[in-house]
């Protein structure tokens, strides 16, 4: 099972597939200590009791994988 079956299972809205993602934004790798750049590969919607939840997930140079709140 791939990344975006595990989210739809979670029930994710996927806000983009992620080949259609045209530019992928680098920001900093959020594994502690890690401190290279990663790129982020996704974002989706996540249903919330206080409204939707913007989430992304990034890929590091490192191999590091992690969702996170998109706060932008």
């Amino acid at each position: 099972m791939n990344s975006h079956q595990e989210s739809k299972l979670l029930g994710a809205e996927h806000t983009a597939a992620p080949q259609e993602l045209t530019e992928h934004p680098l920001v900093a790798c959020p594994e502690p200590g890690c401190g290279t750049v990663a790129e982020v590969v996704d974002r989706y919607t996540l249903a919330s009791t206080d409204g939707p939840v913007v989430m992304m997930r990034t890929r590091c140079l490192a191999k590091h994988v992690r969702d996170w709140l998109d706060e932008a």
